[in-house]
């Protein structure tokens, strides 16, 4: 899978969060573009792409101010912004995280557990682990060992 249909996959699921959270049906979208609500669907799967003029009517009609935001590539998605939380464990969900999530969907149960034994190697080696993660487990270890 080349960058351009991560980039192409990104276009796709950020045009439909945008959508989505404009309270918009792809009809209505359809309808203030000029297009046909099956053409914004189309779109929001992968298949095809709005022109240059399209995109930027959609960042109009969806009060984006920077293309940036609804074009960008996956991992130049801001982590800030439109994070989900979880309070009952203090979870923060950022726009790559859901990404990963939205492509995993994807998978079959091979495919699924190819990531996850991927994954979990990746955590067993402390370059790929964030500072934040590792000082998070050796306090969770520091508290059981002193319980």
């Amino acid at each position: 899978m080349g960058v351009d249909f991560l980039i192409k996959q990104v276009l796709a699921e950020r045009l439909k969060y945008f959508r989505i959270k404009n309270k918009l049906t792809a009809n209505q979208v359809g309808v203030m573009i000029g297009k046909s609500g099956k053409t914004v669907n189309a779109w929001e799967h992968c298949h095809g792409q709005p022109d240059a003029d399209t995109l930027l009517r959609l960042c109009k009609i969806y009060s984006i101010s920077n293309i940036n935001e609804l074009y960008g590539k996956p991992f130049e998605l801001e982590e800030s912004v439109d994070s989900t939380s979880c309070d009952s464990d203090n979870i923060r969900i950022s726009n790559i995280d859901l990404h990963l999530l939205s492509l995993f969907h994807q998978l079959n149960n091979a495919g699924k557990e190819a990531v996850l034994t991927a994954a979990e190697g990746a955590v067993m080696n402390s370059k790929y682990v964030s500072k934040s993660s590792k000082e998070t487990t050796s306090t969770e270890i520091d508290n059981e060992n002193h319980a």
